[in-house]
């Protein structure tokens, strides 16, 4: 069956912010805990995760005194000064674009703030995205959404993600899951999420889906 329906994260997915957003960390951590111990690349790929964000700062020895808000404005700040120097993923443009001429409606759904959208228009891309879902901090709700305003069976569509805590909402949708080893989460951490395709590169993403599109 084809694919009717193709669904994207943002950050570390589509876009290869990863650098930026571990520089961003380090950047938090020597404003709230210098003393403590900075998470390397590798070790915060292991660590990162979206629904427990607080957590990975706490475990690092951060005061619980320390507010999601305060964090969210410290991150913001700096992220916001520095992401310029992020660009999209190789392969994005032309997996967005083979979906355009495929005529399969393409939607961003991710947990960023509304004002990320300038950063989609920067990149020029905008005319090959159809719907942009920001601030989705339920990916499953905003998935199931989609499905309903496209009118789109679970079973017709797929979403794409970089970390295990948006792969396992993506599975409870039904939707086919695309976990991609090269943004915010470690391999491993991919792996053990079991998504339906495990990804290196957002070619194979167009490589499965050309198979199912024939085109």
């Amino acid at each position: 069956m084809p694919f009717r329906l193709a669904m994207f994260d943002w950050n570390g997915t589509l876009f290869n912010d990863v650098s930026v957003a571990h520089d961003t960390t380090i950047h938090v951590f020597g404003q709230i805990a210098p003393l403590v111990e900075i998470p390397t690349l590798g070790e915060w790929r292991e660590e990162f995760s979206a629904s427990q964000i607080m957590e990975c700062y706490y475990r690092r020895g951060v005061a619980r005194t320390l507010t999601e808000n305060e964090l969210y404005a410290l991150w913001a700040a700096h992220y916001e000064a520095v992401c310029d120097a992020a660009c999209l993923h190789d392969g994005a443009l032309k997996l967005l674009t083979f979906f355009e001429q495929c005529d399969v409606p393409t939607v961003i759904i991710s947990a960023a703030p509304e004002r990320t959208i300038k950063h989609v228009k920067k990149l020029g891309i905008e005319n090959v995205i159809h719907t942009m879902r920001f601030h989705a901090k339920n990916k499953e709700m905003a998935i199931l959404e989609m499905l309903d305003y496209y009118k789109v069976h679970a079973r017709d569509a797929f979403y794409v993600d970089d970390t295990a805590d948006g792969i396992e909402q993506a599975k409870r949708t039904g939707v086919a899951t695309f976990g991609f080893t090269g943004g915010y989460n470690s391999p491993e951490r991919i792996l053990k999420a079991k998504p339906r395709y495990v990804i290196n590169s957002l070619d194979d993403v167009r490589l499965v889906a050309y198979a199912q599109n024939g085109s």
